[in-house]
């Protein structure tokens, strides 16, 4: 029941990546969330099948302890990255994001119930999310000439990442066409964290080989990893290390705000400028560029340590080539934010999910309690999607107005965005809109209305440095100095 979803969502999520709009995302949450419910509902008359001599087994069986723990422990993750958002500064912002985190998990929690069949079947997406994106950076680097190729993910980076969690997998199927191709992929990355996770990878498989007296026969192996890292290293710029230091110190001081439970999911996107550390010639950023900073800041110190652990037992109880997937992944998100990108996100829960190497198939039950309360659920979570996706869509007519000079249709536009939910958003660009009117009006009321705009906005994102600008400009106009002066504390206890 859960292959034909899951088997959807890795081999389109990947190829689909920079197409990632919301409506998208939705629709991927929706199909992991609900599909994932279902099943759960499906089987709850499930009857275990264990011996007389202990209520579950603990080495076999459909479920035992080891695993039901494991299990437990990743809803506890969850349960504590949904509280992180609740209870987020900015809350209104990052929610929508959170659903990507929410599905990842679900993966990784639900992915051992597949049988090896049905494992084996989920495999082939990931096969075809491969060669599709293969093909689409081959086409990028040698028919369109894009300088820095990147697939269908967020940049070169990103795809690293999946490459590098593809390619022992590439190696176990004997595809070798694939896996050669997405080796030259690798070194067309330039990527810094490809390289020390292919040295971490082939490392602890060089340590494995040489156990197992298997060195020579793999040596022409080492040697080619050990050109590709030579290379990729080689055509690393060394401002790129000053910038990540620069990033991690800022997402350091973001956790430090808040150590236990963090900002919330993505919220490192809009907490960043106020921590942003400078230097002459230093760049923003929208990741933390650390796989494990960012989501120690985002989620805090409990749900990261929950979670990291999960992580150390899942690369040891995994077998085969997908454990150097594993290692090399992890390895990579240590200067990398690749784990941040949805589509490579789900692909790595699924290989360090635990597997129960036996299937669980649903006894009859009864459907119809369980499908009126999944349906119930499904149209509270539709609805809100639903609401957001058509603020969304307002904001963007509002923009395209604003854009085109029609200043009274982009006021309309946003105002109806606000209508069908607050968010600091359309407050910005109404407040923004405002005030242009007063300055060309001079008109005092105009000017405080848009003053309240983007106090509000501020409650909403209180680390919004073009809210906080703006605001001030009004107050400057209006010569409102005992006004500027709050505003300007009110901000030092937000930018640090």
């Amino acid at each position: 029941m859960l292959v034909l979803p899951f088997f959807a969502v890795l081999s389109l999520a990947p190829l689909l990546q920079g197409l990632f709009d919301f409506p998208l995302q939705a629709a991927f949450q929706s199909v992991i969330f609900f599909s994932c419910l279902l099943w759960l509902f499906r089987i709850q008359n499930l009857r275990f099948n264990v011996p007389d001599c202990g209520i579950l087994n603990l080495e076999s069986g459909i479920l035992n302890l080891k695993s039901v723990g494991i299990r437990i422990a990743a809803f506890a993750v969850l349960a504590l990255t949904f509280y992180s958002m609740l209870t987020s500064p900015v809350r209104a912002l990052v929610w929508p994001e959170w659903g990507n985190l929410a599905a990842g998990f679900l993966i990784f929690i639900f992915s051992g119930f597949l049988s090896p069949d049905e494992r084996k079947k989920t495999d082939g997406a990931l096969r075809i999310a491969a060669w599709g994106t293969a093909v689409l950076a081959v086409i990028q680097a040698l028919v369109l000439k894009t300088p820095q190729i990147a697939a269908s993910l967020a940049n070169p980076n990103a795809l690293a990442l999946f490459v590098v969690m593809l390619l022992p997998l590439a190696v176990s199927w004997k595809d070798w066409w694939l896996a050669g191709t997405l080796l030259v992929i690798l070194i067309w990355t330039q990527s810094a964290g490809a390289a020390m996770a292919l040295i971490a990878a082939a490392g602890f498989y060089m340590h494995r080989t040489i156990r197992a007296a298997e060195f020579k026969k793999n040596l022409p192996l080492f040697i080619l990893l050990a050109a590709a890292i030579i290379l990729a290293f080689s055509r690393v710029p060394s401002q790129s290390f000053v910038h990540r230091l620069l990033w991690w110190k800022s997402a350091m001081l973001i956790f430090l705000s808040r150590p236990f439970f963090g900002f919330g999911h993505a919220a490192f996107t809009f907490v960043y400028p106020a921590y942003r550390v400078t230097m002459p010639g230093d760049m923003g950023s929208i990741y933390a560029h650390s796989y494990y900073l960012e989501f120690l800041a985002e989620n805090g110190l409990v749900c990261a340590a929950l979670w990291f652990g999960l992580l150390v037992y899942a690369v040891k109880q995994k077998a085969g080539l997908a454990k150097y997937s594993l290692i090399g992944a992890l390895t990579h998100c240590v200067i990398d934010f690749g784990l941040s990108v949805p589509a490579n996100f789900w692909i790595f829960c699924y290989l360090a999910a635990p597997e129960e190497h036996r299937s669980t198939e649903a006894q009859a039950g009864s459907w119809q309690p369980s499908f009126a309360f999944v349906a119930l659920l499904a149209a509270a979570w539709l609805n809100l999607c639903f609401t957001h996706n058509r603020a969304l869509r307002a904001q963007v007519a509002g923009v395209a107005c604003y854009d085109g000079g029609d200043f009274t249709a982009a006021e309309n536009k946003f105002k109806e965005a606000l209508e069908i939910e607050n968010g600091p958003a359309p407050l910005e660009a109404l407040g923004e809109i405002e005030y242009r009117q007063a300055r060309e009006t001079n008109d005092k009321g105009t000017l405080f209305s848009a003053a309240v705009f983007f106090e509000r906005a501020l409650i909403l994102n209180p680390y919004s440095a073009p809210a906080y600008r703006n605001l001030a400009a009004v107050y400057r106009v209006a010569g409102e100095d005992r006004l500027l002066k709050g505003l300007e504390e009110r901000k030092k206890r937000f930018f640090k």
